[in-house]
């Protein structure tokens, strides 16, 4: 089958291409999230600290359906601290001490 030459015009010939829509680069888009930045900290705990740390860990993913870390449970415990009374926060920091 022999090609023939395309004659004539049709209605896609007669759209004219438009450049692409300028945006302002301080656009705020809000199609990506912006990751959080994180900090690496290092606190020494004692072998009784890490024992209770483990039970607490153990005691949380037996009642979870996923598993949880212990830095989630460190950061779930900082989230009761915001939350809690100051007195109930020293009274806590006094029994770990001693």
């Amino acid at each position: 089958m022999a090609k023939k030459p395309i004659t004539g015009k049709s209605k896609l010939s007669n759209v004219v291409v438009s450049d692409k829509k300028e945006t302002n680069k301080n656009e705020k888009l809000g199609v990506v999230s912006k990751k959080r930045k994180t900090f690496k900290k290092t606190y020494e705990l004692g072998e009784k600290d890490v024992e209770k740390l483990k039970n607490i860990v153990k005691r949380i993913n037996d009642e979870s359906f996923n598993k949880i870390s212990e830095t989630s449970i460190i950061k779930g415990l900082i989230e009761i601290g915001k939350k809690s009374k100051t007195e109930k926060i020293i009274k806590a920091i006094k029994d770990a001490a001693f």
